[in-house]
Protein backbone atom coordinates (compact mmCIF):
# COMPACT_ATOMS: atom_id res chain seq x y z
CA UNK A 1 0.00 0.00 0.00
CA UNK A 2 1.36 3.21 -1.02
CA UNK A 3 1.30 6.51 1.30
CA UNK A 4 -1.59 8.14 -0.81
CA UNK A 5 -3.40 5.49 -0.57
CA UNK A 6 -3.22 4.91 3.22
CA UNK A 7 -4.00 8.95 3.16
CA UNK A 8 -7.25 8.30 1.80
CA UNK A 9 -7.93 5.43 3.90
CA UNK A 10 -7.81 7.55 7.05
CA UNK A 11 -10.87 9.01 8.32
CA UNK A 12 -11.47 12.12 7.58
CA UNK A 13 -14.11 14.76 9.58
CA UNK A 14 -17.24 14.97 8.15
CA UNK A 15 -18.66 18.80 7.02
CA UNK A 16 -19.69 20.38 10.29
CA UNK A 17 -17.56 18.65 12.82
CA UNK A 18 -15.38 21.52 13.58
CA UNK A 19 -18.37 23.98 13.72
CA UNK A 20 -20.59 21.67 15.75
CA UNK A 21 -17.09 21.53 17.77
CA UNK A 22 -16.60 25.43 18.28
CA UNK A 23 -19.96 25.24 19.34
CA UNK A 24 -20.30 23.36 22.17
CA UNK A 25 -16.88 24.09 23.37
CA UNK A 26 -18.30 27.99 23.27
CA UNK A 27 -21.67 27.00 25.00
CA UNK A 28 -19.51 24.56 27.57
CA UNK A 29 -17.56 27.37 28.64
CA UNK A 30 -19.66 30.36 28.58
CA UNK A 31 -22.41 28.24 30.18
CA UNK A 32 -19.77 27.31 33.34
CA UNK A 33 -19.25 31.55 33.81
CA UNK A 34 -22.78 31.21 34.63
CA UNK A 35 -22.38 28.70 36.73
CA UNK A 36 -19.21 30.12 38.25
CA UNK A 37 -20.80 33.02 38.68
CA UNK A 38 -23.94 32.05 40.29
CA UNK A 39 -21.88 29.55 42.65
CA UNK A 40 -19.69 32.69 43.79
CA UNK A 41 -22.62 34.66 44.38
CA UNK A 42 -23.92 32.23 46.80
CA UNK A 43 -20.62 31.64 48.58
CA UNK A 44 -20.25 35.31 49.14
CA UNK A 45 -23.82 36.37 49.41
CA UNK A 46 -23.37 38.54 46.29
CA UNK A 47 -25.85 37.05 43.82
CA UNK A 48 -26.07 37.90 40.00
CA UNK A 49 -29.47 37.82 39.50
CA UNK A 50 -30.25 40.10 42.39
CA UNK A 51 -29.00 42.73 39.57
CA UNK A 52 -30.55 41.77 36.95
CA UNK A 53 -33.96 43.78 36.18
CA UNK A 54 -36.20 43.66 32.56
CA UNK A 55 -36.28 47.05 32.73
CA UNK A 56 -36.74 48.51 29.38
CA UNK A 57 -35.05 51.68 29.52
CA UNK A 58 -32.04 49.54 30.52
CA UNK A 59 -32.75 47.08 27.53
CA UNK A 60 -32.90 50.18 25.11
CA UNK A 61 -29.79 51.76 26.91
CA UNK A 62 -28.02 48.74 26.34
CA UNK A 63 -28.61 48.78 22.60
CA UNK A 64 -27.67 52.07 21.94
CA UNK A 65 -24.72 51.76 23.93
CA UNK A 66 -23.40 49.17 21.12
CA UNK A 67 -22.70 51.72 18.96
CA UNK A 68 -19.87 53.51 19.87
CA UNK A 69 -17.83 50.16 20.44
CA UNK A 70 -19.21 49.12 16.82
CA UNK A 71 -16.87 52.55 15.53
CA UNK A 72 -13.85 51.90 17.86
CA UNK A 73 -14.20 48.43 16.16
CA UNK A 74 -14.26 49.72 12.93
CA UNK A 75 -11.66 52.54 13.74
CA UNK A 76 -9.12 50.12 14.97
CA UNK A 77 -9.30 47.84 12.28
CA UNK A 78 -8.46 50.44 9.91
CA UNK A 79 -5.58 52.53 11.67
CA UNK A 80 -2.51 52.08 10.63
CA UNK A 81 -0.77 51.55 14.25
CA UNK A 82 1.50 48.85 14.97
CA UNK A 83 0.20 47.08 18.22
CA UNK A 84 -3.47 47.53 16.50
CA UNK A 85 -2.18 45.67 13.11
CA UNK A 86 -0.42 43.05 15.54
CA UNK A 87 -3.30 42.48 17.76
CA UNK A 88 -5.77 42.36 14.38
CA UNK A 89 -2.97 39.74 12.56
CA UNK A 90 -3.35 37.28 15.69
CA UNK A 91 -6.88 37.59 16.03
CA UNK A 92 -7.75 37.38 12.33
CA UNK A 93 -4.81 34.49 11.86
CA UNK A 94 -5.61 32.45 14.84
CA UNK A 95 -9.06 32.88 16.40
CA UNK A 96 -11.40 34.25 13.53
CA UNK A 97 -10.74 30.62 11.78
CA UNK A 98 -12.52 29.01 14.54
CA UNK A 99 -15.21 30.51 13.51
CA UNK A 100 -15.43 30.43 9.72
CA UNK A 101 -17.86 27.24 9.79
CA UNK A 102 -19.91 28.87 12.14
CA UNK A 103 -23.90 30.33 11.05
CA UNK A 104 -25.37 33.16 11.88
CA UNK A 105 -27.07 31.16 13.93
CA UNK A 106 -24.15 29.56 15.88
CA UNK A 107 -22.63 33.07 16.18
CA UNK A 108 -25.83 34.32 17.91
CA UNK A 109 -25.57 31.79 20.21
CA UNK A 110 -22.35 32.21 20.83
CA UNK A 111 -22.58 35.84 21.45
CA UNK A 112 -25.63 35.57 23.54
CA UNK A 113 -23.99 32.96 25.90
CA UNK A 114 -20.81 35.59 26.17
CA UNK A 115 -23.30 38.50 26.96
CA UNK A 116 -24.86 36.98 29.72
CA UNK A 117 -21.66 34.26 31.13
CA UNK A 118 -18.98 37.36 31.09
CA UNK A 119 -21.16 39.93 32.82
CA UNK A 120 -22.86 37.51 35.68
CA UNK A 121 -19.44 36.94 36.89
CA UNK A 122 -17.50 40.58 35.62
CA UNK A 123 -20.09 43.01 36.75
CA UNK A 124 -22.74 40.87 38.37
CA UNK A 125 -20.37 39.00 41.02
CA UNK A 126 -16.62 40.86 41.03
CA UNK A 127 -17.72 44.21 40.75
CA UNK A 128 -20.64 44.11 42.75
CA UNK A 129 -18.57 42.02 45.71
CA UNK A 130 -15.83 44.03 45.52
CA UNK A 131 -18.15 47.67 45.86
CA UNK A 132 -17.68 46.90 49.68
CA UNK A 133 -13.95 46.77 50.07
CA UNK A 134 -12.68 49.20 47.17
CA UNK A 135 -15.55 51.78 46.81
CA UNK A 136 -17.69 51.94 43.41
CA UNK A 137 -14.80 53.42 41.07
CA UNK A 138 -12.28 51.01 42.86
CA UNK A 139 -14.82 48.22 42.13
CA UNK A 140 -15.11 49.01 38.40
CA UNK A 141 -11.75 49.61 38.34
CA UNK A 142 -10.37 45.96 39.96
CA UNK A 143 -12.85 44.27 37.91
CA UNK A 144 -12.06 45.48 34.54
CA UNK A 145 -8.38 45.20 35.11
CA UNK A 146 -9.23 41.08 35.35
CA UNK A 147 -11.92 41.24 33.01
CA UNK A 148 -8.80 42.61 30.67
CA UNK A 149 -6.23 39.71 31.97
CA UNK A 150 -8.75 37.25 31.08
CA UNK A 151 -8.64 38.41 27.81
CA UNK A 152 -4.83 38.29 27.33
CA UNK A 153 -4.55 37.51 24.06
CA UNK A 154 -1.55 40.79 23.52
CA UNK A 155 -0.85 43.12 25.32
CA UNK A 156 -3.33 45.44 23.16
CA UNK A 157 -6.01 43.15 23.64
CA UNK A 158 -5.98 43.27 27.23
CA UNK A 159 -6.03 47.11 27.29
CA UNK A 160 -8.88 46.98 25.12
CA UNK A 161 -10.81 44.55 27.28
CA UNK A 162 -10.35 46.12 30.30
CA UNK A 163 -11.43 49.93 28.49
CA UNK A 164 -14.12 47.66 27.35
CA UNK A 165 -14.84 46.23 30.92
CA UNK A 166 -14.55 49.79 32.37
CA UNK A 167 -16.98 51.16 29.77
CA UNK A 168 -19.37 48.37 30.75
CA UNK A 169 -19.35 48.74 34.44
CA UNK A 170 -20.18 52.41 34.02
CA UNK A 171 -22.93 51.16 31.82
CA UNK A 172 -24.18 49.24 34.67
CA UNK A 173 -23.62 51.49 37.27
CA UNK A 174 -25.87 54.37 34.91
CA UNK A 175 -29.06 51.98 35.39
CA UNK A 176 -28.62 51.65 38.70
CA UNK A 177 -26.71 48.51 38.71
CA UNK A 178 -29.05 46.93 36.33
CA UNK A 179 -26.72 43.80 34.63
CA UNK A 180 -29.48 43.48 31.46
CA UNK A 181 -28.00 47.01 29.91
CA UNK A 182 -24.11 45.73 29.79
CA UNK A 183 -25.58 42.37 28.74
CA UNK A 184 -26.92 43.31 26.02
CA UNK A 185 -24.25 45.80 25.17
CA UNK A 186 -21.82 42.82 25.30
CA UNK A 187 -24.00 40.02 23.41
CA UNK A 188 -24.60 42.48 20.52
CA UNK A 189 -21.09 44.05 20.85
CA UNK A 190 -19.65 40.15 20.52
CA UNK A 191 -22.40 39.45 17.92
CA UNK A 192 -21.35 41.87 15.40
CA UNK A 193 -17.85 41.37 16.07
CA UNK A 194 -18.01 37.92 15.05
CA UNK A 195 -20.10 38.52 11.54
CA UNK A 196 -17.81 41.31 10.60
CA UNK A 197 -14.72 39.25 10.69
CA UNK A 198 -16.24 35.87 9.90
CA UNK A 199 -17.15 37.67 6.97
CA UNK A 200 -14.42 39.03 5.87
CA UNK A 201 -12.15 35.88 6.59
CA UNK A 202 -14.86 34.09 4.16
CA UNK A 203 -14.15 36.40 1.48
CA UNK A 204 -10.53 36.42 1.98
CA UNK A 205 -10.95 32.48 1.18
CA UNK A 206 -13.53 33.16 -1.28
CA UNK A 207 -15.76 31.53 0.40
CA UNK A 208 -19.71 31.73 0.59
CA UNK A 209 -21.26 34.20 2.50
CA UNK A 210 -21.61 33.19 6.34
CA UNK A 211 -25.08 30.97 6.15
CA UNK A 212 -28.10 30.92 7.86
CA UNK A 213 -28.26 27.24 9.29
CA UNK A 214 -24.69 26.09 8.71
CA UNK A 215 -25.98 23.95 5.94
CA UNK A 216 -22.70 22.14 3.83
CA UNK A 217 -21.71 24.81 1.68
CA UNK A 218 -19.02 25.22 -0.85
CA UNK A 219 -16.67 24.17 1.40
CA UNK A 220 -17.49 20.90 0.39
CA UNK A 221 -16.77 20.87 -2.74
CA UNK A 222 -13.20 19.15 -2.53
CA UNK A 223 -14.94 16.50 -1.12
CA UNK A 224 -17.17 15.91 -3.93
CA UNK A 225 -14.51 16.29 -6.25
CA UNK A 226 -12.04 13.52 -4.30
CA UNK A 227 -15.14 11.49 -4.42
CA UNK A 228 -15.91 11.86 -8.41
CA UNK A 229 -11.83 11.06 -9.01
CA UNK A 230 -12.35 7.67 -6.74
CA UNK A 231 -15.84 6.76 -8.51
CA UNK A 232 -13.58 7.26 -11.85
CA UNK A 233 -10.78 5.02 -10.45
CA UNK A 234 -13.30 2.53 -9.91
CA UNK A 235 -14.89 2.17 -13.19
CA UNK A 236 -11.29 2.09 -14.77
CA UNK A 237 -10.72 -0.95 -12.71
CA UNK A 238 -13.93 -2.47 -13.94
CA UNK A 239 -12.98 -2.16 -17.36
CA UNK A 240 -9.53 -3.17 -16.84
CA UNK A 241 -10.92 -6.71 -15.40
Amino acid sequence: MNPREDADLKPQAAPGDSRRRIVVMAALFEGGLVVLALFLGWLFDTRPTDQFHPAPSAALGGLAATLPLLVVMFLIDRLPFAPFQRMQRIVKEFIVPMFAECSWIDLAGIALLAGIGEEALFRGFVQTWLKGPLGVVGAVAAASVIFGLAHFVTPTYAVLAALLGAYLGGLMLYFDGNLLAPMITHALYDFCALVYLVHEHRKAQSLPAIPIHGERDETAKPDAAGETGDVDSQAGAKKLD
